[in-house]
């Protein structure tokens, strides 16, 4: 994902929310685990740790691959720990919050 996908107004907010567009393009090439939602309207919700610190950016990217929106992420920890351990996925999830 390149900056011309990020608009004026998606950087506008990166900077308000102390966020980087690096941290939003490796979101989107190499979510955590791999993890992916797709929300109702086909947008896709994806994850990333940042670099450094115990927290984690949503980005939510259009079914075209535009940015829409990006933020500080404090239910993702939660979202790990209520996934089901059977789910192979689940299990990455859990073993990887008790670290």
């Amino acid at each position: 994902m390149s900056t011309q996908q990020a608009d004026p107004s998606f950087l506008a907010l990166l900077r308000a929310r102390g966020l980087q567009l690096e941290w939003c393009c490796s979101a989107v090439q190499a979510p955590v685990f791999g993890y992916r939602e797709t929300q109702e309207d086909d947008s896709v919700r994806v994850w990333t740790r940042v670099p450094g610190c115990e927290r984690y950016v949503r980005v939510v990217i259009f079914p075209d691959g535009r940015f829409r929106a990006a933020r500080y992420d404090r239910d993702f920890r939660k979202r790990v720990r209520r996934c089901d351990p059977k789910d192979p996925l689940g299990a990455k999830l859990a073993s990887a919050s008790s670290h």
